[in-house]
This record gives structure tokens, sequence and C-alpha cells, in this order.
């Protein structure tokens, strides 16, 4: 079985990748863990986190929120699935593992895959093409016939 990774980045309605083109530059990182979100954001960004803060406050997605000490600003959420369009949500639809962390730089959202076909994956960025504007990155077979590591 031969796995492929897809990167791509897609510019849709997504709030953090909308609140991410006020901050030239500052990226917004974004794993899913057991259904919760993990935000991490730069805490020099005062602004940003402010931005933030309220998004998910103004959606009852806040569960804890963390000053790391390290440059870093961490928030946690319960998961913004059924609050805002999801692409990890396409890719298990058409059978592609998500590998996070995914990340929101200039109003665009950055993701990457792995899936184990190359139809899974013409399909899914067809729907991910009904979303909004995308491109397509980075196309390979970085584990030949391995289990990735993430996998």
């Amino acid at each position: 079985m031969v796995f492929w990774e897809v990167s791509f980045r897609i510019k849709y309605e997504n709030p953090f990748a909308k609140i991410s083109e006020n901050y030239a530059g500052s990226r917004i990182s974004m794993w899913y863990i057991w259904n919760a979100e993990i935000i991490e954001v730069p805490d020099s960004q005062e602004d940003l986190i402010s931005e933030m803060e309220k998004l998910v406050k103004g959606h009852d997605l806040t569960s804890q929120v963390h000053h790391c000490g390290n440059g870093i600003f961490v928030l946690q959420l319960r998961c913004s699935c059924s609050t805002f369009t999801n692409v990890w949500d396409v890719m298990h639809q058409h059978d592609g593992f998500p590998v996070h962390p995914a990340y929101f730089i200039d109003g665009w959202s950055y993701y990457r895959m792995v899936s184990t076909g190359e139809d899974s994956i013409r399909r899914f960025i067809e729907s991910v093409n009904a979303l909004g504007t995308d491109e397509l990155t980075r196309k390979c077979t970085p584990y030949g016939d391995t289990v990735p590591p993430s996998g």
C-alpha cells in the first residue's frame, strides 16, 4: 500500500484565517485532539490574542487559556467543527488523515494530509475546490510502503 502526502493552502470562510489577514506574517497554529482544538499564537501579539479570545468566547468555544511564558499563548477550545466549516472533516470523508498542525497566515489556511489512494485525493481536492480558492503545494509518496509516523 502506498501512502500519499498532500500539502495545500486554501482561502475560505474560516474565521481563524480571516483574523490572520490582519496580522501579516503571524502564524496561528491549530491541532485537533480528542474533540478539542489547540490554538497557538505568538504571545507578543496582544491584539491578535485579544481578537482570538473574542472570537472563541463569542462562539462559546473556550475551554482553557494558557500563557506559556516561552513566547507562546495557547487557547484550548472545544471542537469548532459544528460551528465553522472544517477541512479536517472533508479529509475524513475522503479517507484522508490530517497531519497536524494546520496553520493560518495572511488569510490562508495551510493543511497537510496522508491518504492511501490517488482517487481519494482527487475526490478530496474536488470537494475542497467548492469551499474557496485553493492551491495544491505538494503531492508526494514520502513513506513508500510503510505507515507514516502520524498514522
